[in-house]
C-alpha cells in the first residue's frame, strides 16, 4: 500500500506511514508538513525530534520501518517544503537505518534529487522543484486543471509511482520461475506405469521430481487413488 498527498494531504500520509509501517510500504510528501507539529506547522524541528515522534506513532510495530521506503518533494517558493523537506527526509533515513543524503542528480523540468541508500537500493528520495509553490504539479503533458495543480513542471505523480515500484523492499523483484515440465508420457502395463519426460529449472538444477497423478480404481471400488514417486 502506498500514500501520498498534497499540503495537509502530505502530512496526513506521513502520520498514517509511522503510525502504520506494516502496512504502508512507502509514502510521498508534496509541499507537506513535518510532523508533531503545532496548526501553523511553521516552526522549526530537528530530524531526531521528527524520527522520535514517527517512532512514537508506529508504537510496536518499528521493526517494519526495515522494509518502508519515504519520498520528499516540494517547491523552492513554496512556504512549508523549505522548512520541513530536508529535515523529514534526514529523519526517516535515520529509521531506516540507511546513508545520509547524497547526490544532486538533476530530474527533467525543473528539479534535482538527492537520495539516502541501503544495501545498494534507494530508501528515501528528497525532491527539489525549482520555482514551484504550494501545489500539486502534474507535468507539462498534462490538460488544464484548475486549484491547486501546476503544469509547469515536473510529473510528481508519474515519479513518485516509478520510484516506489523501483525501490519497494517488500515485493520480491526477482521471483523464481517453477520448473518447466514438457513431453511427459505415461504408458501402463497391468500395475506398472512408467513415466517418462523433461523437468528444466531457469533457477538451477532438479535435485528431485515429485510426481502425482489420480486414477480411476474400479476394482478396489474407491472412485480415485493418489499415487506419489519420489525419482
Amino acid at each position: 500500500v502506498y500514500l501520498t498527498g498534497l499540503s495537509a494531504g502530505a502530512g496526513q500520509s506521513f502520520v498514517t506511514g509511522c503510525a502504520a509501517p506494516d502496512i504502508i510500504a512507502g509514502f510521498g510528501v508534496m509541499n507537506g508538513p513535518s510532523i508533531g507539529l503545532g496548526q501553523n506547522a511553521k516552526e522549526d524541528q530537528t530530524p531526531t525530534e521528527i524520527s522520535t515522534y514517527c517512532k512514537q506513532f508506529a508504537g510496536s510495530y518499528t521493526e517494519h520501518f526495515s522494509t518502508q521506503i519515504a519520498n520528499f518533494s516540494g517547491g523552492t517558493t513554496d512556504w512549508l517544503f523549505p522548512i520541513h523537506g530536508r529535515d523529514s527526509a534526514l529523519a526517516m533515513a535515520s529509521i531506516y537505518g540507511s546513508s545520509s543524503l547524497a547526490g544532486n542528480q538533476t530530474i527533467p523540468s525543473h528539479g534535482t534529487e538527492q537520495v539516502s541508500l541501503k544495501d545498494d537500493k534507494e530508501t528515501v528520495s528528497l525532491v527539489t522543484i525549482d520555482g514551484l509553490g504550494h501545489m500539486w504539479p502534474i507535468g507539462t503533458d498534462a490538460p488544464p486543471k484548475s486549484g491547486l495543480i501546476d503544469e509547469s513542471t515536473i510529473n510528481y505523480p508519474a515519479y513518485l509511482t516509478a520510484w516506489l515500484f523501483e525501490n519497494n523492499r517488500r515485493v520480491d523483484q526477482n521471483p523464481q520461475l517453477p520448473p518447466k515440465i514438457s513431453d511427459v508420457e505415461i504408458t501402463v502395463n497391468g500395475d506398472t506405469a512408467i513415466v517418462e519426460g523433461t523437468i528444466t529449472d531457469e533457477d538451477g538444477s532438479i535435485a528431485t521430481a515429485l510426481l502425482s497423478w489420480k486414477a480411476d480404481c474400479y476394482a478396489c471400488n474407491k472412485s480415485s487413488e493418489y499415487l506419489t514417486v519420489d525419482g
